[in-house]
């Protein structure tokens, strides 16, 4: 009966901690004893036991309390044996060192049983008494049921932890991972700032999991100085007095110079190799920061060759980082290291971008430019056809009218300013429109009739400066279509037809049309140019081109009774607090 609710007890428990809980609190009451605890072994070369779970006991005893092997407790002394050990008295022990905690909380008597699973011991449990207790063979049966009952429940708990933690760190990295793309686009920062955004949410879950006094943190190496420089903690909550270090530089020689310690964090960057620390306080390298850590997991960020860094968790509890851990922490370490190469990389391509968008706002104005020219040279062979016609001074005015319709071009004719992608704002569709019909009326001898199809409150987000040179493109694109004397080019816009919440900015003139040889080509590649022909289609594909960066599309259609209608939509962008549109 006792078996079956202790297995009613145990099954609900999905980590290890508290399997053993649960079973030291039930073998406690079961037997009537004053003290129960659960004993197992650390990872050291030692075989020390670590005091993993107690019943009346002072809960900061768990973890930390370490046991002698072999005849060096009692605990020790049963697995050395294979079998259970009763003491009546410890005063009359002479088999094994009785641990000075026996002493010190009145304890008389004891019974310790190892804890087998698959015929392997895996720890032991033991109960204790405050006054002298001679324990009986039934009694000692029972406790080695539960003590065996709680290796397997304890087996089943761990691989469910396992599990979980696997999955959890699986989550955490991908979601690491997302940061380093998200990051691509931000401003230029610090490299710890980068390292940071990736690693934290790991790092939180990783002390998380490891105990409610773990604590991470991350360390940067300044070459320079050849320093160590903390820069962030982890759940600093759980120890505050570490905030005080922030930011505190730490020679490497200075550290090396205090009692000739490097540190875990220092060690791990001397090595190039992770330092998985079961117990700091007999570790020749340690120095001691928090009081309370007993064990640590010090994984170095490796750029190119060098330690830049190194990522530090450390727990209050002997053993607390297992090979999940340190498998999940270098993996991290790789994730930084790969966010500050595409920081690099971006950095790279900022100064090539930079360029490549002064070569494009270079094009832009060359092809408005190249409209203006196309005007003056239509000017002056008109001019030369009336010279038998004008007089003297008919002429000269002519020739001054178009000197100064020139210069007025190449004063108008200009790059726009910075990056398209850059000094976004929020513009008044119908405002734009109007600012083109202006600047396109002076010396040109077409038509530009305005036609606001929406109201003037509707805005698009985009610089304006690369807007207005999209218009221009197209424009001068229609102008280079309509030759004709009755040429009419209308700016316009409206509701888009084809996307809800969007704006369309069009531009529709009444020309010949697009043939139908080049109607596949128009807004997807360059157009094949002959002799005597005009254009060939780049201005637009740098036009769609700019337009995408402002999440918008182009699109031609035929216009009604002949010509054609070029747009640029747009989604219509709200209003937010704050905003100022952006000046025409």
């Amino acid at each position: 009966a006792q078996q079956r609710e202790l297995s009613e007890i145990l099954l609900p428990a999905q980590t290890d901690q508290q399997t053993l809980d649960r079973a030291v609190k039930f073998a406690g009451q079961a037997l009537k004893t004053d003290f129960c605890n659960v004993v197992l072994p650390s990872d050291d070369r030692e075989g020390r036991l670590v005091f993993s779970a107690g019943y009346k006991w002072s809960s900061d005893l768990v973890g930390k309390l370490v046991l002698a092997p072999g005849r060096g407790s009692h605990t020790g002394y049963t697995i050395q044996q294979k079998r259970p050990v009763a003491v009546n008295d410890y005063r009359l022990v002479k088999d094994f060192k009785v641990p000075p905690i026996v002493h010190r909380n009145h304890i008389r008597s004891g019974l310790s049983v190892p804890m087998y699973r698959g015929g392997e011991i895996i720890g032991a449990m033991l109960v204790h008494c405050k006054r002298p207790r001679r324990f009986t063979q039934e009694e000692t049966v029972l406790l080695g049921l539960i003590a065996n009952q709680t290796a397997l429940a304890l087996e089943r708990a761990r691989q469910y932890e396992a599990s979980f933690r696997k999955s959890t760190y699986l989550e955490v990295l991908a979601e690491a991972s997302r940061a380093i793309t998200t990051n691509l686009g931000v401003e230029r920062r610090q490299r710890w700032e980068l390292i940071d955004d990736v690693v934290r949410p790991s790092m939180q879950t990783l002390v998380r999991l490891r105990g409610p006094k773990a604590v991470g943190s991350l360390d940067i190496y300044h070459e320079a100085d050849e320093t160590l420089v903390l820069e962030r903690i982890y759940a600093v909550d759980v120890y505050p007095k570490l905030k005080r270090h922030l930011g505190e530089a730490r020679p490497i020689a200075e550290i090396m110079a205090w009692k000739g310690r490097i540190s875990i964090v220092g060690r791990a960057w001397r090595t190039q190799r992770s330092q998985n620390v079961k117990d700091v306080k007999r570790d020749p390298d340690y120095v001691e920061i928090a009081t309370t850590t007993r064990s640590e997991l010090a994984v170095p960020i490796i750029d190119q060759g060098k330690v830049i860094g190194v990522l530090n968790a450390e727990s209050d509890r002997v053993a607390a980082f297992d090979d999940e851990d340190q498998r999940a922490l270098e993996a991290l370490a790789e994730l930084a290291c790969l966010a500050l190469q595409n920081a690099r990389r971006v950095e790279e391509l900022r100064t090539n971008t930079a360029i490549s968008w002064m070569g494009m706002g270079n094009v832009v104005s060359g092809h408005e430019l190249g409209g203006a020219v196309g005007r003056v040279r239509n000017e002056i062979g008109s001019l030369k056809k009336d010279l038998e016609k004008l007089s003297p001074e008919e002429i000269a005015q002519e020739l001054s009218r178009l000197d100064r319709q020139v210069v007025q071009d190449f004063r108008t004719t200009r790059a726009p300013k910075g990056r398209a992608d850059e000094d976004l704002a929020l513009i008044p569709v119908n405002t734009v429109i109007r600012s083109r019909r202006t600047r396109n009326r002076s010396g040109s001898r077409f038509r530009l009739g305005i036609d606001p199809g929406v109201e003037d409150t509707v805005q698009v987000r985009a610089n304006i400066h690369w807007l207005q040179g999209v218009l221009d493109i197209v424009i001068n694109n229609a102008l280079d279509a309509t030759s004709n004397p009755h040429r009419k080019i209308v700016l316009g816009s409206r509701p888009s037809p084809k996307w809800q919440g969007w704006v369309e900015i069009f531009v529709s003139d009444n020309g010949p049309g697009i043939p139908k040889k080049l109607q596949d080509l128009i807004l997807r590649e360059p157009i094949p140019k002959t002799r005597g022909e005009k254009g060939t289609g780049t201005g637009l594909l740098i036009a769609l081109q700019i337009v995408g960066i402002y999440g918008g599309r182009m699109y031609w259609e035929p216009r009604s009774g002949g010509g054609t209608t070029m747009v640029v939509a747009l989604p219509v962008t709200a209003e937010e607090p704050g905003s100022e549109a952006a000046p025409a």
